[in-house]
């Protein structure tokens, strides 16, 4: 045990010089909220069919690990130096690891996936998307495909834990969570409910982040109350089991943005912009964001995200303190050379 009072001023100190945050994720007003993909916690973003889960874990992985990729702003690649990569295990449960790539190559090159599948890129494109070939390749040790098509308690943890110890691996994705045949035959001779499998399957999750100090998103799908327009959207929605949300830190629901949104929301799309997503935050345990919505423009073909606004639930408009905050890294426009990516050093950051 120990004393309230014990370490006080070490723990203020620490702190001061180095406030928690994790690495950024996508979206300034959403990496804000949750501070950044924090190690210890576990993080539970879902969805219904469709709407890109998959693809947003990809993207927020690429966020991690690549300080480079192709701006539209820009209209160039841009480096942004401060960022240090992280390695990340994406556990993918449905994809092939080649479906994936392809995702990854998107977002460094900025080239809509649909063109690089159908060899619809123009010249300008393919030499972009030959560029983001030679940043991934860069950063090759630092991007971890694992597919587990039929996972259950005993499969999932092994790998995890294989990267954790031989690799180092800090930041975890796990596709989502859904009841597998094995997960099944796995409680089948002990009459455990599907619910509690999958709950069960979630504090696994959350063991492995606290007791490792890892970071780990998961996500899963939502009920048929979850995808009514209108309703409400919370842990109550969440197929399966209620329960997946207990031990998660964060918990958040992302939808397509419906066109009676838009309407409702009037005034501030015409002054931020229009969303084509919105985040519903349901549990956060530390934080005072529960219950509020982020409105975002997003593109599910290359990642860009830009969140437009920040709502609660009844439609009022919410502004974030400043000192709450945290814009994203800044980065310099660059003309990727072979020379320009053999002078940079890669190495591992510690948060």
């Amino acid at each position: 045990y120990t004393y309230a009072s014990d370490g006080l001023a070490e723990i203020l100190q620490q702190l001061e010089e180095a406030p928690e945050q994790g690495p950024e994720l996508n979206g300034e007003i959403f990496n804000s909220i949750v501070r950044g993909a924090l190690p210890g916690k576990m993080y539970l973003r879902s969805g219904g069919t469709n709407v890109g889960k998959t693809r947003w874990s990809v993207f927020d992985a690429c966020s991690i690990v690549y300080p480079i990729h192709y701006s539209r702003q820009e209209d160039s690649f841009v480096w942004i130096k401060d960022k240090i990569p992280q390695k990340v295990l994406f556990i993918t449960t449905e994809m092939e690891a080649k479906e994936i790539k392809t995702i990854i190559l998107a977002y460094v090159s900025g080239v809509e996936e649909r063109k690089i599948l159908r060899g619809a890129c123009n010249a300008e494109e393919k030499e972009r998307v030959q560029t983001a070939c030679e940043i991934i390749a860069k950063y090759r040790d630092y991007f971890i495909l694992e597919r587990i098509s039929d996972p259950n308690l005993n499969n999932v943890q092994t790998v995890i834990k294989k990267h954790v110890l031989l690799n180092n691996v800090n930041y975890i994705f796990y596709d989502y969570i859904f009841t597998s045949p094995s997960l099944i035959t796995q409680f089948s001779s002990n009459k455990i409910r599907e619910d509690v499998a999958l709950g069960m399957m979630s504090n696994q999750l959350k063991e492995i982040a606290a007791t490792y100090n890892v970071f780990i998103m998961t996500a899963t799908q939502l009920n048929g109350d979850g995808l009514k327009a209108g309703e409400k959207r919370d842990q109550r929605t969440l197929r399966g089991s209620k329960a997946i949300a207990d031990k998660c830190d964060c918990g958040f629901l992302i939808a397509e943005v419906e066109p009676n949104d838009i309407e409702a929301l009037g005034a501030y799309v015409k002054e931020y912009g229009t969303p084509t997503h919105v985040t519903d935050i349901y549990k956060m345990r530390s934080g005072t964001y529960k219950g509020k919505r982020i409105w975002s423009k997003i593109n599910l073909g290359t990642g860009e995200r830009k969140d437009l606004f920040i709502t609660d639930e009844s439609g009022n408009l919410c502004v974030m303190d400043s000192w709450d905050y945290v814009p994203a890294l800044p980065g310099s426009p660059v003309w990727i050379t072979k020379e320009f990516l053999d002078s940079i050093h890669v190495e591992e950051g510690e948060f």
